[in-house]
């Protein structure tokens, strides 16, 4: 039920990352070797405006749960003791919002490299590449503290082997706490996710 054009857009969207490759006359092969991003793919998606910026966030939120729940279900020991470390250091920067934010993507990262799909994650760090860096930039320390208890409970949900709940806390950070792409504001941190979390678990 995916429509042509739909289909088009993705095969060439993953010809930008460099994960297919289409020969005039003959079709479309995967390509071998780890996934790249081409030059002319940081020009477009550097240049998108506010439809499509909506919809790559709309897609980190996809993948980036996927991966969530993957890292909970091969969790490695390596893995664990770098997100513990990464959200003892969120805490401690959460009066420094560029600080809180390096910590945020090297957490992001981490889970990334745990799911253990290579495709997955060169997925994520190009979608990702235009949002983390302005997630926490208008962020008031006290939004800071609340998103270090969500990184704080997705670890939990990651170390627990529980991947139906590492996802969908995933799901729910970023939709609280990325900005609206739009606008360039911040999305307002979410009081109630714990409830809305535990409803649904």
């Amino acid at each position: 039920k995916v429509s042509r054009s739909s289909l088009r857009a993705g095969i060439a969207f993953l010809g930008m990352i460099g994960m297919v490759k289409s020969c005039h006359g003959s079709g479309t092969y995967v390509s071998l070797g780890s996934p790249t991003l081409q030059p002319k793919a940081r020009l477009k998606l550097g240049g998108l405006r506010a439809p499509m910026s909506s919809q790559l966030f709309e897609a980190c939120c996809v993948i980036e749960g996927t991966i969530a729940g993957l890292a909970a279900e091969r969790p490695a020991s390596k893995f664990l003791a770098e997100l513990a470390e990464e959200v003892a250091e969120m805490y401690a920067a959460i009066n420094d919002p560029q600080r809180y934010s390096h910590h945020d993507v090297r957490f992001h990262r981490t889970i990334a490299r745990a799911a253990g799909n290579a495709i997955l994650e060169a997925l994520l760090e190009t979608l990702a590449a235009n949002i983390h860096s302005r997630s926490y930039r208008a962020q008031p320390s006290h939004g800071l503290r609340q998103s270090a208890e969500m990184h704080h409970e997705i670890y939990r949900a990651i170390r627990s082997r529980n991947p139906i709940r590492a996802k969908l806390l995933m799901e729910q950070h970023l939709r609280g706490t990325l900005p609206f792409l739009e606008t360039g504001d911040v999305i307002p941190a979410l009081p109630k996710w714990r409830s809305d979390i535990e409803s649904v678990i």
